[in-house]
C-alpha cells in the first residue's frame, strides 16, 4: 500500500508536469541526485516541459483534490517611452504604451480567460473558497509588453506579434498553504500560423486572450489527467 501510495504521488504531480511537457520529444521527469535543483521551498525541477520553467514536490498526492480556486495575483506591465501616433512607425521601438483603458481591459481578459478555462474542467469543479480538497491556483502575469504603436489615420499596420508576456503560476494546497508546483513561462501573442496580418489596437482582444488560454489549458488538461 504504501509503494502504491507513492508511486500515486509522484505519478500525480507529473500528471501535470508530462501535460506541461506533451509537445517535447522525452517525458517529463524530475530531476535526481546531487546535482537536481531544489527551491527554497522545497520544489523540484522537473525536465522535458512545454514551458520554459517547473518544479513540482515530489511527494504529494494530488488524486484527494477535487476543487479548484484560480486567483490572479496581479498584472504587470513593462514601462514604455511615449511615442506620437505620427512618428512611431519610424522609430526603432519594439514596445509602446498602453493606455490606463488598455490596462484595465487586459487585466479584466486575464481573469476572465482564467475562470472560463478552469470551468470547462472535467474532473474539477470550480470553486471561490478554499477547503480540505480544494486547490489554489495562484496565476500572475508579468513584463506584458505592447508591441503595437498608436494609431495614426490613414496608416496601415502589418504585425505577426502583438505583443508578449510572462507568467507565473503555482498550485497549493488551499487549507495548509503548501505549495505544490511552480511554473514560469513566456510567450508571444501571435496571430494563428504565426501570419503577418493587418491589425489595429483595437482589434487585438481575442488574441490576447487566445495566447492566455493556452497557458490555462495546458493546466486544466495536466489536473484532469490527474482523474483518469
Amino acid at each position: 500500500m504504501t509503494m502504491k501510495r507513492n508511486f500515486m504521488r509522484v505519478a500525480g504531480l507529473l500528471a501535470i508536469s508530462g501535460l506541461l511537457g506533451a509537445c517535447t520529444s522525452a517525458p517529463a521527469k524530475f530531476q535526481t541526485g546531487p546535482d537536481a535543483e531544489t527551491t527554497f521551498d522545497g520544489l523540484v525541477r522537473v525536465d522535458n516541459t512545454v514551458l520554459s520553467k517547473v518544479w513540482a514536490r515530489p511527494d504529494t498526492e494530488l488524486t484527494e483534490y477535487t476543487k479548484v480556486l484560480p486567483v490572479v495575483t496581479g498584472v504587470q506591465f513593462r514601462p514604455a517611452k511615449k511615442v506620437y501616433a505620427s512618428s512611431a512607425r519610424r522609430t526603432n521601438q519594439e514596445n509602446f504604451p498602453l493606455s490606463d483603458a488598455e490596462k484595465e481591459r487586459f487585466e479584466i481578459a486575464v481573469k476572465e480567460t482564467f475562470q472560463e478555462e478552469f470551468a470547462k474542467s472535467e474532473k474539477f469543479e470550480l470553486t471561490d473558497q478554499p477547503g480540505d480538497d480544494v486547490l489554489l491556483i495562484r496565476v500572475e502575469i508579468l513584463d506584458v509588453a505592447s508591441n503595437l504603436p498608436p494609431d495614426a489615420p490613414g496608416q496601415t499596420l502589418y504585425v505577426r506579434t502583438i505583443g508578449e508576456a510572462g507568467l507565473v503560476l503555482e498550485v497549493f494546497d488551499s487549507k495548509g498553504k503548501q505549495i505544490l508546483l511552480r511554473a514560469a513561462d513566456r510567450r508571444a501573442f501571435t496571430f494563428p500560423g504565426d501570419q503577418i496580418r493587418m491589425t489595429s489596437r483595437g482589434l487585438t482582444a481575442s488574441q490576447v486572450k487566445n495566447g492566455l488560454r493556452g497557458w490555462a489549458r495546458v493546466l486544466v488538461k495536466g489536473l484532469d489527467s490527474i482523474k483518469e
